[in-house]
């Protein structure tokens, strides 16, 4: 059904101002005040329009063969409704506009059930004060700030915003339905898979379903569909492949098995991640993250007891001929020397990793030759390190690690679902917020409504 609906307002504004900063105060908060009242009469001139071409005229006769579009709540009928009025209370909506007063009218359904359906041709909620626009502001500003300054922000854009309670209460709706299993596009060729976890302050201290006083695990797996180095900045292609808050690992065996042709695996060398991929993916080759060892060689050195300022010239002359050797070849032998060297001088400690970690170190100089889209256009080497998938867990850190601050599960769990869900653009984020009315919006001297 297509409509085209005109309104037509006459404003007449007394501003009084000394000065052009006076003005200007004036003139901001007339338009806040007048914007939600313009737009509210243009949702009730729409409503009007559809009722008329849904029930007919007022006082006419009752046409059943017209469909409808919106449904009885009750019975899920789409035709023969009668008008009812209106209600005797206004609605009072929050938008992204400012706080609107609706004038709702009410039609009845051949089962008894009478409803306002503006409501649901506008897509809002049963029992909601908040539009979908401003809640899907709400949840964008508040997996960036805390509840309460995004309800600051949130009442500086609009003017009436809501609580930093009632923003709370739509991160946890919108989390528990933010379904990150959704299919993806086509993961038939993937260039790198990278798998790593970190842990965020949450579940109880104490009691019999007590967690760890460090929180619970986040663990999360990416797929790297390629690089695109035409512009300036190479951009990745990534695909969120599945995350888990205060799971074990073996709960993203599905969302691993869900790539055919992986390329590589990077991890951390996490015990967890590698009994995963024993038990998913047994055959695909496996990258132990550069970067990762670098960090754990010095502190090796450390348990090793060399002094401080000595661990960085020691760990670059232990891990510059691996990482830096042209072919793997060339990398396995140097790790041979570089571990005869630790063991020289007891370093024990360090010497035992690189023997545990090693050969994992020139994976990916095995696998660069493959015909794999490690580059999105042009060759380039295989991905050695879990960086892509660092900064999301530094963003996942960032928002709900705040000092002296402890969430539950299932708060945490939303927060992050709705973080990831964002950060990597997944149909789970665009599915929460789609367009659920009939209503769009022209600009011009005249509100236009199709």
């Amino acid at each position: 059904m297509l409509l085209r609906v005109e309104v037509s307002r006459d404003l007449r504004l007394g501003l009084e101002a000394r000065d052009l900063i006076g003005f200007e105060r004036s003139a901001v908060d007339a338009e806040r005040e007048l914007r939600p009242e313009i737009w509210a009469g243009l949702l009730e001139a729409y409503q009007d329009a559809v009722l008329d071409a849904v029930c007919g005229a007022r006082r006419a006769p009752l046409t059943r063969g017209r469909r409808a579009p919106f449904r009885c709540p009750a019975c899920n009928r789409e035709r023969g409704f009668r008008r009812r009025g209106r209600r005797s209370r206004c609605r009072v909506l929050l938008t992204r506009l400012g706080r609107m007063q609706l004038s709702l009218a009410q039609v009845g359904c051949r089962c008894g059930r009478r409803f306002a359906p503006l409501l649901q041709l506008l897509g809002v909620e049963r029992g909601s004060r908040v539009s979908p626009g401003l809640a899907r502001r709400a949840a964008e500003l508040a997996t960036e700030l805390p509840f309460a300054k995004a309800a600051a922000q949130l009442l500086a854009e609009t003017g009436h915003g809501p609580s930093a309670a009632t923003v709370r209460r739509i991160v946890a709706r919108a989390g528990r339905r933010c379904d990150l299993t959704v299919p993806r596009n086509d993961l038939s060729e993937v260039a790198a898979m990278l798998i790593d976890g970190t842990r965020v302050p949450a579940g109880a201290r104490f009691g019999r379903r007590a967690h760890s006083a460090r929180g619970v695990e986040v663990n999360i797996a990416c797929a790297v569909m390629g690089r695109d180095l035409t512009g300036r900045r190479p951009r990745a292609s990534i695909e969120l492949l599945g995350a888990s808050i205060a799971q074990p690992w073996l709960s993203l065996h599905d969302a691993v098995r869900s790539p055919k042709g992986i390329g590589i695996v990077v991890t951390d060398g996490d015990n967890g991640i590698e009994h995963l991929l024993d038990r998913a993916l047994p055959e695909v080759p496996r990258q132990h993250c550069t970067f990762h060892v670098q960090h754990n060689i010095r502190l090796r050195l450390w348990q090793d007891g060399v002094a401080i300022k000595d661990r960085e010239a020691i760990a670059d002359r232990l891990l510059a001929p691996i990482l830096g050797a042209p072919t793997r070849g060339a990398s396995l032998r140097a790790l041979e020397e570089s571990i005869t060297l630790a063991e020289d001088h007891d370093f024990n400690y360090a010497a035992q990793h690189l023997r545990n970690v090693g050969p994992l170190l020139s994976t990916w100089q095995a696998v660069r030759h493959s015909r794999r889209p490690w580059r999105m256009n042009g060759r380039s080497r295989p991905e050695h390190t879990t960086s892509l998938l660092e900064r999301t867990m530094r963003e996942i850190n960032r928002r709900v690690d705040p000092p002296g601050n402890r969430w539950l599960v299932p708060g945490v769990r939303s927060m992050v679902n709705l973080v990831l869900a964002r950060r990597f653009d997944h149909p789970a984020w665009r599915e929460l917020w789609q367009d659920a009315g009939t209503v769009k919006v022209r600009a011009g001297l005249r509100g236009s409504t199709e």
